[in-house]
């Protein structure tokens, strides 16, 4: 058995991976997850980190000092991003945890204990894209030289409890705006780009609903015949078509504002993306959505931008 030593742990993961296996299969889905792994190794070993262990779509990653932790946090979103740009056809967003505190290093080489769980969590709350932070990194490594912070508030994390979480901000944003449920959030950024962030959590529970339903179908009788036809009209799942509409335009991933069209309406926000299908309208609060599409226009408005 080792000793317990301070140190930085990161979880990242694939967001809506389990679909993107579903729709392109085990091969190309094997070959994103080494692209991601590649990623990661690249930044890790630049910020003089280590991989400790691959887990699916994810990866647990540690660092001895907290600063260069929180700068690979950011390096790894940065370098998924210029990715996606390049090939947008196999463009994929992830969420990322880390925190600081004491680990048990076991003999092999593996990491235990409350600070890996509390990592986990935090990897598990983040939504796509977005790189979420415990408070005890945040005392560590206070903002300033390019590391800003968001205060998320309290959260009640499961086996963990009530912490307060940050977002660790990467990019220059110009308008946020979370769905009123919190399982996405839209981003005006200030190189003219919109992307979309949905939470794992959703993600989870679109999955579970569908299994229900497809238990509820396969027993058959009237209740089977009614969700067969609800299945079946929705497009295989009660709930997915926010997030297979998300999925079409790009989930997670940049969109030039040129190709975006935005408008309220009496079901919320709707958005248009030029060569995609229409995504169902967001219920989001009323003024913070015409915030929102007022500075969509300003944005598109502005030259040489």
């Amino acid at each position: 058995m080792g000793e317990e030593t301070p140190v930085a742990v990161l979880f990242s993961d694939i967001r809506g991976f389990t679909s993107y296996t579903a729709e392109k299969g085990d091969r190309e889905a094997y070959r994103l997850v080494r692209t991601f792994l590649g990623i990661v190794e690249e930044q890790v070993a630049r910020h003089e980190g280590r991989v400790v262990k691959t887990y699916g779509d994810g990866v647990m990653t540690s660092f001895s000092q907290p600063e260069p932790a929180v700068h690979c946090s950011v390096a790894m979103q940065e370098a998924l991003r210029g990715h996606n740009a390049a090939t947008p056809e196999e463009s994929f967003c992830v969420g990322i945890g880390i925190t600081w505190g004491e680990a048990l290093q076991t003999d092999e080489d593996d990491l235990f204990g409350h600070t890996v769980n509390l990592a986990k969590r935090l990897a598990d709350v983040a939504k796509g894209c977005q790189v979420v932070s415990s408070q005890a990194l945040v005392d560590l490594v206070p903002s300033g030289e390019g590391i800003r912070y968001r205060d998320l508030g309290l959260h009640e994390l499961e086996g963990i409890g009530p912490e307060r979480l940050y977002e660790i901000v990467w990019r220059l944003e110009a308008q946020r705006l979370q769905s009123e449920e919190g399982a996405v959030d839209l981003i005006l950024t200030d190189e003219r780009k919109l992307v979309f962030e949905l939470s794992k959590t959703a993600q989870e529970q679109v999955k579970r609903a569908d299994e229900k339903l497809a238990q509820i179908e396969a027993r058959g009788g009237f209740a089977g015949g009614i969700v067969r036809t609800i299945r079946k009209r929705m497009g295989g799942a009660l709930g997915e078509a926010l997030t297979r509409s998300l999925a079409e335009s790009g989930l997670g991933v940049e969109h030039d504002l040129a190709e975006v069209e935005a408008s309220l309406s009496n079901e919320g926000l709707v958005l248009r993306i030029a060569g995609h299908r229409p995504i169902r309208p967001l219920r989001v609060s009323t003024g913070e959505a015409r915030e929102f599409v007022e500075t969509l226009e300003k944005l598109k408005a502005m030259p040489g931008r």
